[in-house]
């Protein structure tokens, strides 16, 4: 689950910030896509990808 999505103000193009809660499979070959629901809908982040043999995606310090 996403809590929160946050554009850098400083450079929209360059950072997405995510909030995942804990134990979310997130695997190092996971790819995220940011979609819209319909035309005029919500913004959400679409997790796909993730091998059962990857590693999980740690956190860097930062």
């Amino acid at each position: 689950m996403v809590r929160e999505i946050a554009l850098d103000p400083g450079d929209p193009s360059e950072r997405l910030t995510l909030d995942i809660v804990h134990g979310t499979p997130v695997k190092t070959d996971s790819v995220a896509v940011l979609s819209s629901q319909g035309l005029t809908g919500i913004a959400y982040v679409d997790l796909g990808g993730g091998s059962r043999e990857a590693p999980p995606l740690a956190a860097r310090p930062g």
